[in-house]
């Protein structure tokens, strides 16, 4: 399978994405040969190759979010300091609200 820049294309595990010297991205695991790598994918998804990066977005299971993920949720508990928020994944995920206002935050007097 040849990738090509910011086409998405369907792929199962397994499936051979690429070979040679990529960053590897989200769904996708890579095996060394002598001089290259080969990258396979390791979820039914779609795959991409944005810049040098190769990844494939799952079209099942649960979201695990990464570090500076955009998303969507639903407050499902309001807390003194805290949020727990919805975002169908897993597990729920915790906003803080020193995350949230751009001043100190004080439990007592706000």
């Amino acid at each position: 399978m040849s990738l090509k820049n910011n086409k998405y294309q369907l792929v199962v595990p397994g499936e051979l994405l690429v070979s040679g010297h990529y960053k590897i991205g989200r769904g996708v695991h890579k095996i060394k040969h002598k001089d290259r790598y080969d990258f396979y994918s390791s979820v039914i998804g779609l795959a991409t190759l944005k810049g040098n990066t190769v990844s494939v977005v799952a079209l099942e299971g649960v979201y695990i979010p990464y570090e500076e993920d955009i998303v969507i949720g639903k407050i499902i508990t309001v807390g003194v300091t805290s949020w727990i928020v919805d975002i169908r994944g897993p597990y729920p995920a915790i906003l803080s609200v020193n995350n949230v206002i751009d001043r100190p935050f004080d439990p007592m007097r706000d």
